[in-house]
């Protein structure tokens, strides 16, 4: 996916590739995070959100007039289908573009500012290379959505209903439902469901692991969020809590700790695992990560207790509060809670600066494991000022290219060929001077000058005293 950004803090005018694997690199204050939080917050359940809460239903009336028609059938039928796929074709990229044209207006309290400006803004993207699978996810979507009177009847005026490999949405209608239900709203109902399942086929979930993840894992939100037994009145301070809590990224961590851990057993996920491959290989990511770089577990106590969760880590018998473990756990065990309880194929995760409080060897595993996640199918985007992550991936690369994988993988840190990638999944973005070009050439080297000119000042300062 191609991203086209002007007018974006220290980005004057820039164009990014998007891959599996993307990676930004470049001097502090370049663009580098604000560029990864926009298309996080964008490309997230928020961007969707943020899109229909700032369109009336006339305006979306003008926008896509195919699915005027499709809910006029179904206001003079009692019921109707769309035919989801050729609608996504024809609209999909009009529905990311308006998405993004509209960001101006709400970055400001997705990043937590008052004072940037973000007027001036312009971002477009071009889906050619990831339409196959864009088109093939919404295909495999099976959804069913109902809107009732109330959340206590059974009683569904509206009932939408896509099965998983059906190109079609169907809706039905019930008798009288447009006279005991206005209008409008069951319009935005219609509109929200079907573009729900275009934002979703380009990924699925986004996650974001921001900076101040040192800190968050180490909160309490107890006094934020009633002490209650229920779980409707916990999903209620909850989204409140979420609500007031900027910038997006940092909701969107919390989120991950208190909801997905809350709703995700681990005794479930695990079962999960026996049928769907992709979830087993994260699971044992999960385990890697405590294993082989923090050398001890990552613990949730009390989960369905969201005023008394509490995250610490057991190593070699000894249970430590995570106040008080090291900088790398505090680091890495949000990456470990994504792991083992949220992580799904196609996911977008996005990790700031991952090399923060790790020693190198640390980085460098770290990057093995990122691979490996990429070649699981879950993209990744990080930004980075580690020379140790730049220069191992150019590893990772020609190993990929070796006919002789099984028996190179013990030269290699995690020692397994899973970390070896090709580079046409790669895309390693440099920020500078008000714009971003990419530095990976045809023949997998890196021109990491941003790195290397540092170097070699350092070097002859040393010689010339």
């Amino acid at each position: 996916m191609e991203v086209r950004v002007s007018s974006l803090g220290a980005i004057k005018e820039a164009t990014v590739q998007l891959k599996p694997l993307t990676v930004f690199i470049g001097p502090n204050n370049s663009g580098k995070t604000w560029l990864a939080y926009t298309l996080a917050t964008a490309l997230d359940s928020y961007g969707w959100d943020r899109y229909l809460d700032s369109c009336d239903i006339e305006k979306l009336s003008e926008s896509y007039p195919t699915l005027v028609e499709f809910i006029q059938e179904v206001i003079e039928q009692g019921n109707g289908k769309l035919d989801i796929i050729r609608f996504a074709e024809q609209n999909g990229p009009k529905y990311f573009e308006e998405i993004f044209c509209l960001a101006r207006r709400w970055l400001p309290k997705a990043f937590g500012t008052k004072k940037a400006s973000f007027e001036n803004l312009e971002i477009r993207i071009d889906l050619a290379d990831s339409k196959a699978r864009f088109l093939e996810n919404i295909k495999e979507a099976a959804l069913e959505r109902r809107l009732s009177l109330n959340k206590r009847t059974q009683e569904a005026l509206i009932n939408i209903v896509k099965e998983k490999n059906d190109s079609e949405i169907y809706i039905y209608a019930e008798a009288n439902a447009f006279e005991k239900f206005p209008l409008e709203g069951i319009k935005k109902f219609i509109f929200r469901i079907v573009f729900g399942v275009l934002h979703r086929a380009l990924y699925p979930n986004v996650y974001v692991l921001p900076t101040e993840r040192t800190n968050i894992i180490t909160a309490s939100f107890s006094k934020r969020v009633t002490r209650t037994n229920t779980r409707k009145s916990a999903n209620r301070d909850l989204e409140e809590l979420e609500n007031h809590i900027v910038p997006h990224p940092i909701a969107n961590l919390v989120h991950l700790m208190l909801v997905k851990v809350r709703d995700t057993s681990l005794e479930e996920r695990t079962e999960s695992a026996k049928k769907i491959p992709s979830i087993a290989k994260y699971l044992q990511l999960a385990k890697d990560l405590e294993e082989k770089i923090l050398a001890g577990e990552i613990e949730v106590s009390n989960p369905d207790n969201i005023t008394d969760t509490n995250f610490s880590f057991q190593q070699q018998g000894i249970n430590l509060e995570m106040t008080v473990a090291s900088s790398m756990v505090k680091e890495l065990a949000p990456l470990v809670l994504y792991l083992r309880y949220a992580a799904e194929i196609g996911d977008l995760l996005i990790i700031d600066e991952p090399e923060m409080n790790l020693h190198p060897l640390a980085q460098v595993r770290l990057t093995e494991l990122l691979a490996m996640l990429v070649n699981f199918g879950i993209p990744v985007l990080i930004t980075t000022h580690s020379p140790y992550i730049v220069d191992h991936l150019v590893n990772l690369m020609k190993a990929y290219e070796s006919q002789n994988q099984a028996e190179i993988a013990p030269k290699f840190f995690l020692k397994q060929k899973e970390a070896f990638i090709s580079k046409e999944k790669l895309s390693i973005q440099l920020f500078e001077n008000g714009t971003a070009r990419n530095i990976l050439k045809e023949d997998g080297l890196i021109d990491w000058g941003t790195f290397g000119d540092v170097s070699e000042q350092i070097n002859n300062i040393y010689f010339e005293i």
